[in-house]
Parts: structure tokens; C-alpha cells; sequence
């Protein structure tokens, strides 16, 4: 399969950097992961193709949709946690929550952001309706004297070109955070919570009276260590061993699969930065709580 991540988001990325307001990027780019997420139940009673109009609309919207909303309540306290590379400042990700959109925006990204993943399988997948209309595709080719289908060949060619223009793309949006996240798209609500923690994060510091400017500075000198990295890290850790075993086990056949083992993986990645937030956040406030001696 074309790589669910950094690949998959090419299309959704693109769209959100030529057309901010329309669209909730968050919700576009998970939409665009959303049909392979049921990998992780292949071999099980609970499979279930959502590469499909059915699929889309009855699972990948819905979770998209609330995975949405929890990313951008988490995205605050995950961003402290992440490095900030070159090229791609991560903890700008702490603006998801500084916009929110509205609900309609919202699913309608989803619903957008998954046809774009079905649409881009339809030509790499053997089979399927791209594949068997491009007579290039539904050709066999010879590669270094092996037999490969063109629909194969776009496969892995688009996960290797899509995987390198994804992060592009992802560095152009960390770039443009800052500016969407103080713009007032129509029906866009700013997180009143969130409006001092984003000041923070920026490195900026407000005016009197004014709404706290959001855009990221890099730090001058060392990163003082933040409440409950330690916990996040270890939970991340433990989540990704446990979706590695579960990858390990075997896809629809049993045997193993590597699809299925990206998917499992990341879902154990995924609970375990969940849980990790949510043990850093209570270890923060905790420290905050307690008075420290003169």
C-alpha cells in the first residue's frame, strides 16, 4: 500500500495549504490515514473493508471525526513533549487547538480527507477501478527480469515520492500555523483556554489587553526540562512494544503482513502518547500544587 502516513497526507496537506479557511487540516489528514486504521482488526471477527463508500461514510467519517477533536484537546500537552527538528518545528502543534472549527467543517474534511486515500488506492491496488481502466497500470512490467503490475510499480513509486513531498509539505504547514491560527475564518472559535498556553508555546509574549501573539520562537539557550516527559516517553514506548507484538501475530491470513504491522503498531504508538499526556499533565499539576520551601 501507498505508506498510510506522510504519504497519504500529500493530497490533504496540499489542500489545506491553498485553501486554509475551507478546510480543519487535523481532520483532513487523519481522514486521509482512516481507511487502513481497520487493518488492525484483519484476521479478526471484527474486519471490515472501509475502502469503500459504505466504510467511509460509516466508519471513517465518525472516527475521523472524533479523533479530530481528541487530537486537538491533546495536541497542547503532546507538543511540550516533542523535539523540535530541523525543518519542522513540532511543538508549533500545540496551535491545533487554538482555532476550532466548526463541526460541519469538520466532518466534511473527514469525508474529504478519506475519499483522497481511497481514490489515490484505486490506482495502486491490482483490482481495482484506476487499475483496470489505465492500460499502463493493468499492464505487467519487467523489472531486473521480475513481473510487476504498472498498478504495483505506482505503488511503491508514489509511497517513496509521496513520502518525501509529504514532508514538504508538513514543514510548510508547521510554517503556516502560527499565521492560521490567528486568522478569524467565519464560524472558527478560538480556544479561550488554550490562548494563554499557546503565548507560551510561541515564545511570544502578549500585549496588554491583547490576545496573545502565537507565533513560534525558536529558544535561545537550553529547553528547561518539562513536567512529566519522562511518563510520556515511557508510555509512548510501552504502547508502540505492545502494538509491535500485536503487529507480529499476523493478518488476515495469519501470516504476517506488513500493513498490518504499520497499522497495529501505530494504534499501540497512539494509546500509548494518549495515556502518556494524561499521565504528564496530572504529574504538572501536581507539581503545581505543591508548595516548594523558601
Amino acid at each position: 500500500m501507498p505508506l498510510t502516513y506522510v504519504s497519504h497526507q500529500v493530497p490533504a496537506l496540499a489542500a489545506k495549504l491553498a485553501a486554509p479557511p475551507w478546510f480543519d487540516g487535523t481532520a483532513l489528514a487523519l481522514g486521509s490515514m482512516s481507511p487502513d486504521w481497520p487493518f488492525a482488526l484483519a484476521g479478526t471477527r471484527w474486519q471490515v473493508n472501509a475502502h469503500n463508500t459504505r466504510g467511509v461514510l460509516l466508519l471513517c467519517v465518525p472516527v475521523t471525526t472524533a479523533a479530530a477533536v481528541a487530537v486537538r484537546e491533546l495536541a497542547p500537552v503532546v507538543a511540550a513533549y516533542l523535539p523540535s527538528l530541523p525543518g519542522l518545528p513540532l511543538s508549533r502543534l500545540a496551535l491545533l487547538d487554538y482555532r476550532r472549527p466548526p463541526l460541519a467543517t469538520t466532518v466534511l474534511s473527514a469525508l474529504a480527507g478519506a475519499w483522497s486515500h481511497v481514490a489515490w488506492d484505486s490506482f495502486t491496488h491490482d483490482g481495482r477501478w484506476g487499475a483496470r481502466n489505465v492500460r499502463w497500470l493493468a499492464s505487467t512490467h519487467h523489472v531486473n527480469g521480475y513481473p510487476i503490475s504498472g498498478a504495483m510499480l505506482a505503488q511503491h513509486g508514489s509511497t517513496v515520492v509521496g513520502g518525501v513531498v509529504g514532508l514538504v509539505l508538513l514543514s510548510r504547514v508547521l510554517r503556516e500555523l502560527p499565521v492560521w491560527a490567528e486568522a478569524k475564518p467565519v464560524g472558527w472559535a478560538r480556544s479561550a483556554a488554550l490562548a494563554p498556553a499557546s503565548g507560551a508555546a510561541s515564545g511570544a509574549a502578549p500585549a496588554s489587553g491583547a490576545a496573545p501573539a502565537p507565533a513560534p520562537a525558536e529558544p535561545d539557550g537550553p529547553e528547561e526540562p518539562v513536567p512529566g516527559r519522562g511518563e510520556f516517553w515511557a508510555a509512548v514506548a510501552a504502547g508502540t512494544a505492545a502494538g509491535v507484538a500485536w503487529g507480529s501475530r499476523g493478518g488476515w491470513d495469519g501470516q504476517f503482513n506488513i500493513a498490518v504491522f504499520v497499522i497495529r503498531t501505530s494504534v499501540g504508538t497512539a494509546a500509548g502518547a494518549v495515556i502518556g499526556a494524561v499521565a504528564g499533565t496530572r504529574r504538572a499539576r501536581r507539581k503545581l500544587r505543591t508548595p516548594t520551601s523558601a
